[in-house]
């Protein structure tokens, strides 16, 4: 137990000094496994380990996501969405900020990736709130607000993979966290209303627009929610299983990219190969967290702490609480792994 608090305490270092998360997983599964088993035997699994991972028919659904992102990036529809929340949103307080949160919100519906959400409004976004003078920070934290609802707003890529390692049914997943990320989006415009509401100098709103431009601009985003509403839809109903859903979507997708002339071969290339490299750092990262986990469950500190938490009485809240304060802890190793 001892070795195992080491090991994840040299995890949490490595993460903080900005070693990648997968080589610090790997690596520090590895060493552990190796003191308890011998590093021959270490070897052996890891290899076995990170190949089920790659191998795996159930995170054939990541890629396909990813894909449809990619696609519908490319066929230029974040721009018609952020132009299309700025119709409607536009106009009220705080509201270029409302905008980047509903334009972020409706881009995840179709990406499924926090990270990808976060890098394309932020090239749609900025530039538009630098032109109604917005501070830098606050459309800086409007940007970053709205790319956390990609890991929210199915289709989630970290859902699925969730649901894969605790096999619990994706469908379920992405029906309960739905709410919840219409709901965060809401309180991140709330609490951008309130920010201009104190500090009125932060970003002035945008000149508002007839119902005409209003009704104009939602009828080049339909396409997007039709693909949001045949996926998620097909899913809920029992129609596709979650990767025949992310085929449709890709599919959908490449389809929206082609009637919008966008499909050229350089696009479908660049496409092609953000969803392959984004999918191998997925997977690696995957793969690597089964090996530490292993390295976690051989050295007995899984089954200590069930019993400890058996014999401490702790309410719901309090263990909801303890696991709170554990993902916040990996957050801020995972923000000194993006640095």
């Amino acid at each position: 137990m001892t070795v195992a608090l080491i090991g994840s305490a040299v995890l949490f270092v490595l993460c903080f000094l900005g070693v990648p998360l997968a080589v610090g997983l790997l690596t520090v599964g590895t060493v552990g496994f190796g003191y308890f088993r011998g590093f021959g035997a270490a070897g052996s699994v890891v290899g076995q380990q990170i190949t089920d991972a790659f191998s795996s028919y159930g995170f054939s659904v990541i890629p396909l996501f990813v894909l449809m992102g990619a696609f519908i990036h490319r066929a230029g529809l974040a721009d018609d969405l952020f132009n299309g929340a700025r119709a409607w949103l536009g106009h009220i307080r705080g509201g270029m900020a409302h905008t980047t949160i509903g334009a972020s919100a409706a881009f995840a519906a179709v990406c499924g990736s926090s990270i990808a959400t976060a890098a394309t409004m932020s090239r749609v976004s900025l530039p538009q709130m630098k032109r109604y003078d917005y501070n830098d920070g606050f459309a800086c934290g409007a940007v970053a607000a709205g790319g956390t609802l990609g890991i929210l707003i199915p289709p989630s890529v970290p859902l699925v993979i969730f649901g894969i390692l605790t096999e619990t049914d994706i469908t379920g997943l992405f029906m309960a966290a739905l709410v919840p990320g219409v709901l965060l989006a809401l309180l991140y415009m709330c609490a951008a209303w309130l920010v201009v509401l104190f500090r009125p100098e932060l970003g002035r709103p945008a000149a508002p627009v007839s119902w005409r431009e209003r009704l104009t601009a939602s009828r080049r985003t339909a396409i997007v929610g039709t693909l949001f509403v045949v996926v998620l839809g097909g899913m809920y109903l029992g129609v596709f299983t979650p990767t025949e859903a992310a085929g449709v979507g890709a599919a959908g997708a490449f389809l929206i990219m082609a009637l919008r002339r966008a499909a050229s071969r350089t696009a479908v290339r660049e496409a092609l190969t953000e969803s392959v490299l984004t999918t191998a750092a997925l997977l690696m990262v995957v793969g690597s967290a089964l090996v530490f986990n292993t390295f976690l469950t051989i050295s007995g500190l899984t089954a200590e702490l069930v019993t400890l938490i058996n014999s401490v009485n702790v309410s719901p809240l309090g263990v909801i609480t303890v696991i709170c304060v554990i993902y916040l802890l990996l957050g801020c190793g995972s923000t000194a792994l993006r640095r």
